[in-house]
């Protein structure tokens, strides 16, 4: 199955919990390679997600843009297609600006490992996840 904007999908964390993310579009680069924009969701779960545990979400981070190699190495599972609000755009939206100048990346690390450099960068407490 091929992954589209709005897909909401579980991986598993470190910990062995599963996190929830949405994608909130796929752009490519001059390489044609994909770079998936997502959102991680605060709440984590003990079993994989359903359609049904994911009613409600808090975002914890708004907007990241991942290389596809390494949001397929997270192995995210397809949970249920959503749709993507204009208000879900806005760090995407920024990261474009920005990415056009060359003056933003794309991380090249799995979710995992995005989720956490990002925390630690930033300082968020992450403590309340577990």
């Amino acid at each position: 199955m091929g992954f589209k904007p709005g897909d909401m999908c579980s991986f598993i964390d470190e910990d062995g919990l599963y996190g929830v993310l949405k994608i909130l579009e796929i752009s490519r680069n001059q390489e044609n390679d994909a770079i998936y924009s997502i959102t991680v969701y605060q709440e984590l779960f003990e079993e994989d997600p359903d359609e049904d545990d994911i009613e409600v979400l808090h975002p914890y981070i708004g907007h990241f843009p991942i290389a596809e190699k390494y949001f397929l190495s997270s192995e995210p599972r397809h949970i249920v297609q959503n749709v993507v609000n204009r208000r879900e755009l806005g760090g995407f939206n920024e990261w474009v600006k920005l990415w056009k100048k060359g003056k933003a990346g794309i991380f090249e690390l799995p979710i995992t490992e995005c989720i956490k450099n990002i925390s630690q960068t930033f300082l968020i407490d992450s403590s309340y996840l577990h």
